[in-house]
């Protein structure tokens, strides 16, 4: 079966190009677990006001992840209470820039364009945050309760001023990346990754070119058949 071989050789391509920018996001989805606490992003990231777009664009602007890291670490930040608006501003403006992309454009382009497109990246994910919200985007409260449980700390399940070493932090940093977390998102991975092979297969890069005279069209289509694939 020829054409099952070459879906499956498309899913497991799709896996091993992933594979390393996934890594990078899990790895910053465990050290924003363990650097804040989740009343900490409830308060600055929970509500659904522009102010939280604002700070959760701040936050992914400077981080240096591509379209497939921002998603496990978007999704940490939604499991610690940040709002949908909030996720959606990260969601935009991360994967757009990085410091090390800043760097670079900077070198070769100069520092117009290197102010530029941080600057353009940070617009558009405030603006999406902002739609977000305005279309009923879940807000949760910014403090506790006093029904709820006390907060337990990010590295050990106790609660109260306590300190840790740089290994435990590292240690518990790794299990809850790669572990309770990695497992509460890989159904969705694992979809998300089989129907981007599909596609990959359905549609191979010069389908649209090939099969139509009309360049104009064709590159329309491609939009249509290359943002799934690449979101």
């Amino acid at each position: 079966m020829p054409d099952l071989k070459a879906l499956l050789s498309e899913i497991v391509s799709t896996f091993v190009e992933m594979a390393p920018y996934l890594m990078l996001g899990l790895t910053f989805a465990g050290i924003l677990h363990i650097l804040f606490k989740r009343s900490f992003v409830a308060r600055h990231l929970g509500g659904g006001s522009i102010i939280d777009s604002l700070k959760a664009a701040v936050l992914g602007v400077p981080l240096p992840l591509c379209s497939c890291g921002v998603v496990p670490t978007a999704m940490s930040l939604r499991k610690s209470k940040a709002s949908d608006g909030a996720t959606v501003s990260f969601l935009i403006s991360t994967p757009q820039t990085g410091i090390d992309s800043i760097i670079a454009t900077y070198g070769i382009l100069g520092p117009l364009i290197a102010v530029f497109r941080p600057l353009a990246a940070f617009v558009m994910g405030v603006t999406g945050g902002i739609i977000t919200t305005a279309l009923g985007g879940r807000t949760v409260r910014r403090e506790p309760t006093e029904s709820e449980p006390p907060e337990t700390c990010g590295v050990c399940d106790a609660s109260g001023g306590h300190a840790h070493t740089w290994g435990e932090k590292i240690t518990a940093m790794i299990k809850y990346a790669y572990g309770e977390f990695l497992d509460d998102i890989s159904v969705q991975l694992v979809v998300g990754i089989v129907i981007s092979g599909l596609i990959s297969w359905l549609l191979p890069p010069d389908f649209f070119v090939r099969y139509l005279d009309n360049e104009l069209l064709a590159m329309l289509l491609m939009i249509v058949g290359g943002i799934p694939l690449y979101v």
